[in-house]
């Protein structure tokens, strides 16, 4: 079915049939950009290029991220301007391979290019940027690309509307209404709830009928965006997006009257989640007392050395919680990361040639499994676990969101160490896991949740393997 076109469109009726009647319904609004760019050039890769050439940007070679992809999904930074070449077929180190630059935030940086649009007339948004609200800037990316590029079936977070602004370019859009979330579902382990974001489903290479009936029972909803046209998505809408042309797209996810109270329940429910899941102490755990953080007079763990504390009175407050950990954590002792390459004669005469691998991971079984029934390289597995810092702090857990985690243990991002111990398993099997920091996160840490050159603990439940 072809997306409605209309244009001098009443606000009110847009409110009314396209966002609040049942899912709603898409609409392409011709006449949405005329008074932009009226005291600015008018986007095009060319003119962005000129202007922020020497900015630096995330592309990637498929998106969203999408935990199954195989090969896993690509993403490297260029700037704008090499990014220009590249689109003119010129020799760049981007190569030959299609990149997608999907993810440009740049109007805090580049408060000048708000100039060169306003708000549509169409669609109230209550989430209009102000000098007190500069946050709201985030929710507007410019998507830009070459033909080919691609926006993968999903929809988008926070229970969101969105428009699209074709600026450059032609761009393709097939949409599905939400109700036919289950039709588009090609495996069991896609996300059921209403959370989930993603489809493996490409509308652009459509499955075996005869294997997948039920695909062909989802009514698609088709448009081709021209320059000036912008095509409204209300929120739960699944939705996938082809560049036909070198490619410029204003994108904005917002809230009105309309889903106000949705988008509410799910920024509250992110904020639940980040508040129970985020630990008091952000340092790693051998560099301040995991008790009173101070850093004078420190001494580890004489067991496990995974910790630190300040004097005795410390070590007694801590030990409750941290002897849980400690036995395991203590078999780690000896999991020390590849070394550096030697520099100085002692080091290179010391260095054992036919040194082991690191360890990655050391488990304690809990519950003995079913014998035989294990996952292997390609395997998805349905887990729930928690996951701890060395002393004790509870940074995630799949029991307290309430539902069981999903993940492929080649494709995913888990860490290294999680996914080598998941290949040890077999179903019905409790183990308490350590992972050392090179095995984990390494320096890198994790924003708010793990600091820097932590070991993590999970205790891990194995319930299915496909």
């Amino acid at each position: 079915r072809e997306v409605r076109r209309v244009s001098r469109v009443d606000p009110g009726e847009v409110m009314e049939r396209h966002l609040m009647a049942g899912d709603g319904e898409p609409v392409v609004v011709t006449d949405a950009q005329a008074s932009w760019f009226q005291s600015t050039e008018r986007w095009t890769l060319e003119s962005l290029s000129r202007a922020y050439g020497e900015e630096e940007l995330v592309v990637n070679d498929c998106a969203p991220l999408q935990e199954w992809d195989d090969p896993p999904m690509r993403s490297r930074t260029c700037s704008l301007g090499e990014y220009g070449a590249y689109a003119r077929g010129e020799a760049t180190s981007l190569g030959n391979d299609r990149w997608y630059m999907n993810s440009w935030e740049p109007f805090g940086k580049h408060p000048e290019m708000l100039e060169a649009w306003s708000y549509p007339y169409f669609v109230e948004d209550l989430m209009t940027h102000d000098d007190a609200n500069p946050k709201l800037l985030n929710y507007s990316k410019v998507f830009i690309g070459v033909p080919g590029c691609t926006t993968r079936l999903h929809f988008d977070t926070q229970q969101t509307h969105a428009w699209l602004a074709q600026i450059q370019g032609r761009k393709q859009f097939v949409l599905f209404a939400p109700r036919d979330a289950d039709k588009l579902r090609l495996h069991a382990w896609e996300e059921t709830d209403g959370e989930g974001l993603r489809r493996v489903l490409d509308p652009a290479d459509p499955p075996d009928p005869l294997v997948y009936p039920h695909v062909y029972e989802a009514r698609p909803y088709v448009a081709t965006l021209a320059p000036g046209e912008t095509i409204l998505v209300p929120r739960g809408w699944w939705h996938y997006a082809r560049c036909l042309d070198v490619s410029v797209t204003l994108m904005r996810n917002f809230a009105n009257s309309a889903n106000s109270d949705q988008f509410k329940a799910s920024v509250q429910r992110l904020n639940d989640y980040v508040a129970r899941h985020t630990p008091k102490r952000l340092v790693p755990p051998r560099s301040a007392c995991v008790v009173c953080r101070s850093t004078r007079d420190l001494k580890p763990c004489s067991a496990c050395r995974a910790v630190a504390y300040c004097g005795r009175d410390c070590q007694r407050r801590a030990w409750p919680t941290h002897k849980a950990f400690c036995p395991i954590l203590a078999d780690l002792r000896d999991a020390a990361p590849p070394p550096a390459t030697p520099t100085a004669p002692r080091a290179l005469f010391a260095a054992a040639p036919d040194r082991s691998p690191p360890k990655t991971h050391v488990k304690h079984v809990v519950r003995q499994g079913r014998a035989g029934f294990g996952p292997d390289q390609e395997s998805m597995v349905r887990v729930h676990y928690d996951g701890y810092l060395a002393d004790g702090q509870k940074i995630d857990s799949s029991i307290d969101k309430g539902r069981p985690f999903d993940f492929h243990l080649s494709r995913s991002r888990v860490a290294r160490g999680w996914r080598d111990a998941m290949l040890t398993m077999t179903i019905g099997e409790k183990a308490r896991i350590a992972i050392p920091p090179h095995a984990a996160y390494q320096d890198r840490g994790v924003d708010g949740k793990v600091p820097p050159h932590s070991p993590l603990v999970f205790d891990v439940e194995l319930l299915e393997v496909w």
